[in-house]
């Protein structure tokens, strides 16, 4: 039980991590007097606290959903599995509350965030006079760009896992089944 709970922590709090860098990103970009005083050291700790706090109370429900049963391989050897079934409809909002919570509504409020970024960074570069505020902008510019790309991967790469899980709670368990237990795993 403790496996797909871990999974599940660690992936919820590396999506509010990279919200909240992106929204410290936001701040110290498009608010810059803001940030001075929203963006401090005691108010990071504070939200790394929350972000694994609301992680793992967000995944609790696992271990209550996640069963150890055994399993038969191809070869007709028996092993234990654990398993996340979705039994029923608590089960089932549980997922589609995470799929939303952890995946559709951070990636919307990143792009937003981003585009923000982007573009209080195109209204700034027309404002730039000398060669170092130029230098400086470039360097913003590159900051936001690979964070924006690390964020644009990490969710392309969570995609198949997510389109997986939610395939997994419309389809009949019928059909799971005949999948068997090499071909889900």
């Amino acid at each position: 039980k403790a496996v797909p709970f871990v999974e599940m922590v660690v992936a919820h709090s590396s999506i509010l991590t990279i919200s909240a860098i992106s929204f410290e990103r936001y701040y110290a970009i498009c608010k810059p007097l803001k940030a001075g005083y929203k963006c401090t050291k005691l108010r990071a700790l504070i939200i790394i606290a929350i972000v694994w706090i609301i992680a793992i109370l967000s995944t609790t429900p696992m271990l209550y959903i996640t069963e150890l049963s055994l399993a038969e391989y191809v070869d007709g050897s028996i092993v234990p599995v654990c398993l996340s079934r979705v039994k029923g409809l608590l089960e089932t909002l549980y997922f589609f509350i995470i799929l939303v919570t952890f995946f559709a509504l951070p990636f919307l409020i990143l792009i937003v965030l981003y585009g923000l970024i982007a573009k209080n960074l195109v209204m700034d570069s027309r404002l730039v006079c000398s060669t170092s505020e130029e230098y400086q902008m470039r360097l913003r510019k590159q900051v936001v760009f690979m964070l924006a790309a690390v964020m644009l991967n990490f969710f392309i790469c969570l995609l198949p896992f997510r389109i997986f899980s939610l395939w997994i709670l419309v389809v009949p368990q019928e059909r799971l089944n005949e999948l068997g237990m090499e071909s889900m795993y």
